[in-house]
């Protein structure tokens, strides 16, 4: 697995990020989906958003060491299929770049009677499908919409991903613990998190 501490960077200047990037940094790029829920913002502009994700990959020295959200609705399965079909040629290049996707899995709550019920693993396999390729991390929100452990674990299982990022977990005192099942689950799972305690100056 590789390190769960992924420093989130607050308040640095583009030309700041892209200098560390040439030195080898790795950087986490969130698209604000899940700020502008929690502060009452308008919703996210995700033309901007991928416009500035193209921005920094095509001024990057190391392209592959940005990860970025996918477009996202907060707790809502079917929007966020809709905006990844919506953005699909803009995500599939940054792909292509070598640029990581983190692509958020939201769950899917029944409102109406014969509503079907989905899986993680049957989200993750329409995601797939949208999107025309598996080659993105799949990211799990830990703050809205939280998944419980068995319900990742058995995703892990019936998916079988090979790159799963925890959203907004942090460095909580379970997450040690969260890792090493996963881990026994699928050896080999690369995990990712963000949302850690340390702030950049």
């Amino acid at each position: 697995m590789s390190d769960p501490l992924i420093i989130k960077i607050c308040g640095i200047k583009t030309e700041a990020l892209l200098e560390a990037n040439a030195k080898g940094v790795r950087f986490f790029v969130d698209s604000g989906a899940f700020a502008a829920r929690r502060e009452g913002a308008a919703p996210v502009d995700f033309v901007s958003v991928c416009q500035a994700y193209r921005d920094l990959a095509d001024r990057a020295a190391h392209p592959e060491l940005l990860s970025v959200v996918a477009p996202d609705r907060v707790g809502d399965r079917d929007g966020t299929l809709r905006l990844l079909e919506a953005y699909r040629t803009e995500l599939l290049s940054l792909i292509d770049r070598g640029v990581e996707l983190l692509v958020p899995l939201q769950r899917h709550v029944p409102d109406k009677p014969g509503d079907v019920a989905y899986s993680l693993a049957d989200t993750y396999r329409e995601t797939v499908r949208v999107l025309g390729t598996d080659r993105f991390r799949c990211a799990l929100p830990a703050r809205v919409s939280v998944f419980t452990e068995s319900e990742i674990l058995e995703f892990v299982r019936d998916a079988q991903p090979g790159r799963l990022h925890l959203l907004g977990i942090g460095s909580s005192a379970e997450l040690p613990m969260r890792l090493r099942r996963l881990g026994a689950l699928r050896p080999g799972l690369d995990v990712t998190t963000d949302a850690c305690q340390f702030r950049a100056g």
